[in-house]
């Protein structure tokens, strides 16, 4: 048997790990539900919390893996998306008499995530630089990348959510999560990319629930050091290359983004909009071999698409700095970049696109 003093001295540890748990669990929901800053609160919130729906950036949707929320504010009040989901300020559903509506549409280096302020996004900023540098007072330029989309989500949205906007010109700049889709084995490799894309509803921390999910405390530190699996919008979308052979590349080639290229344009041909494509660009940083061989391989398809359909194509990668001062990472621009990006998509829409019409 323990010794009567050995077994008060584990009693009274055992107590005061338990009050100590108890304070801290105390204290943790009262900082999550008063002073938690926001990303915080996102981070760390269970499905059945009460979190303002303005909290979250994406939202999950039958058709797509996820959406921009309508519902979206940051809390400095510089970041937000429309009540159509796009990133940015309001705009009409009926296009204003006299607007040339563009829309630049692709993941998230057109959605442009490094930047914290929708306006240093670089769809805003193109429409500022044609506005003030040509002098396009009637251009309104939209935001329609969406973080984690392939050129398969970007033909669905355009058909359903671009398009019924009555836009003159449609931008398409894909690349690097087309390479993803890519990256899985030959048998799953399928032009609707269920063999790529995770049904969201399946990625939650809390199904099925156990009791750490009922402890603020245990549920954080779970999430912190990676016990609990993250369940929020938008996670697990990119691949680690690191035991990737560029075989499977060879195996899986993209045939399935010139498909969505070639619908693509047929849809906004169908629909009265001019359509251009851009190939892809990266930093000089950027030196992952598998990935960096398959945008290759995705800027030649882009090439080959704009040359068979007379679709105008801007070779970004070819005249985009790769300096590491313009970029946030090897993929993402910096505001500063998407001040460079917005130059160079703006000169080529005037010279190909809008001096035309003059």
């Amino acid at each position: 048997m323990l010794d009567k003093s050995l077994a008060r001295r584990l009693t009274l540890l055992f107590g005061s790990l338990l009050a100590a748990f108890g304070i801290a669990e105390l204290a943790l929901r009262c900082y999550a539900g008063s002073i938690a800053p926001r990303r915080w609160v996102v981070e760390y919130s269970r499905s059945w919390d009460r979190v303002p729906r303005e909290f979250f950036r994406y939202v999950s949707h039958p058709h797509f893996s996820h959406v921009p929320n309508p519902a979206f504010r940051s809390e400095d009040g510089k970041d937000r998306h429309n009540r159509f989901g796009f990133r940015g300020r309001e705009i009409e559903a009926e296009k204003p008499e006299g607007v040339v509506r563009v829309f630049c549409m692709g993941g998230s280096t057109t959605y442009t995530t490094s930047v914290d302020d929708y306006t240093e996004s670089y769809p805003s900023q193109l429409e500022r630089t044609l506005r003030g540098k040509y002098g396009r007072e009637d251009v309104e330029v939209v935001n329609a990348g969406v973080p984690g989309f392939a050129s398969l989500d970007s033909l669905l949205y355009l058909q359903l959510r671009v398009l019924p906007l009555d836009p003159d010109l449609i931008v398409i700049y894909h690349g690097i999560n087309d390479v993803a889709t890519r990256l899985v084995p030959h048998e799953e490799y399928r032009p609707d990319n269920t063999g790529y894309r995770s049904d969201w509803s399946l990625q939650t921390r809390e199904t099925p629930r156990r009791w750490w999910h009922h402890s603020r405390l245990a549920y954080c530190l779970g999430v912190r050091t990676g016990i609990i699996a993250p369940h929020r919008v938008g996670y697990g979308l990119f691949p680690d290359t690191r035991r990737i052979s560029v075989e499977k590349l060879r195996w899986n080639p993209p045939v399935y983004y010139e498909t969505n290229l070639d619908k693509m344009i047929l849809l906004s041909r169908d629909a009265g909009a001019d359509i251009m494509l851009s190939t892809w660009a990266h930093s000089e940083d950027f030196n992952d071999p598998i990935l960096t061989a398959g945008v290759r391989e995705n800027n030649d398809v882009v090439r080959r698409v704009g040359k068979r359909s007379g679709v105008p194509v801007l070779d970004f990668a070819g005249v985009m700095p790769g300096e590491s001062k313009l970029w946030s990472d090897g993929i993402h621009v910096n505001a500063p970049g998407a001040a460079r990006k917005a130059e160079i998509f703006a000169a080529f829409i005037e010279e190909h696109f809008l001096s035309r019409n003059d």
